[in-house]
């Protein structure tokens, strides 16, 4: 069994974290070690939001022993031709909020969020058959919402969404994402919405 934490990086202005965010993320490091979690991966999208993010967090919890990686699977970039503008994106996630704010209502309405579910669920699937190759246990991934929630195998008890630092725990065992849960940040953060 493998355990996969994607997380959303902290409040942000442009690509950088504020102070705010900062302040958001060692939270969470301090929240995730008091509750024993441990990492053999520590991965982040590429964007400097989600690095930084990292870089805070394993301060947090003192991991200095593992490298930083980046994964462009978790990438903000998936998926980045579906919408014309911001606007536009906006749009279609106030229609979803306005519609139950799900992952299942997602998936019906938007060709975005079936499309980052076929590519996020295959990262992930790939990701846990690796580790589980190598016997590792549990990765923590920085990434995007909602990119990162959409792989969750029960999407009608998934908000399509999460605020800053908020996270999704998936467990991976042997080809196949066989639950999900999602982990609230201490410091309530921003929605996209």
């Amino acid at each position: 069994m493998v355990q996969i934490l994607g997380l959303r990086h902290g409040e942000k202005d442009g690509d950088k974290l504020t102070i705010s965010g900062e302040n958001q993320v060692l939270a969470a490091g301090h929240r995730l070690l008091s509750q024993g979690f441990c990492f053999d991966r520590l991965i982040h999208s590429g964007a400097n939001r989600t690095r930084r993010s990292l870089e805070i967090l394993i301060t947090a919890m003192k991991i200095f022993h593992l490298p930083l990686e980046e994964n462009e699977n978790f990438s903000y970039n998936v998926g980045k031709n579906f919408h014309a503008s911001r606007e536009e994106f906006a749009a279609e996630m106030e229609k979803i909020q306005q519609a139950g704010g799900t992952l299942d209502i997602a998936l019906r309405l938007s060709k975005y969020a079936q499309e980052v579910r076929r590519y996020i669920y295959g990262s992930i699937i790939d990701l846990g058959r690796e580790m589980e190759s190598k016997s590792q246990k549990s990765a923590l991934v920085f990434s995007h919402s909602p990119l990162i929630v959409t792989a969750a195998p029960v999407p009608e008890e998934t908000p399509y969404g999460l605020y800053e630092c908020d996270g999704i725990l998936y467990t991976y065992e042997r080809g196949k994402i066989k639950k999900s849960e999602i982990i609230r940040a201490p410091i309530r953060g921003k929605t996209l919405w």
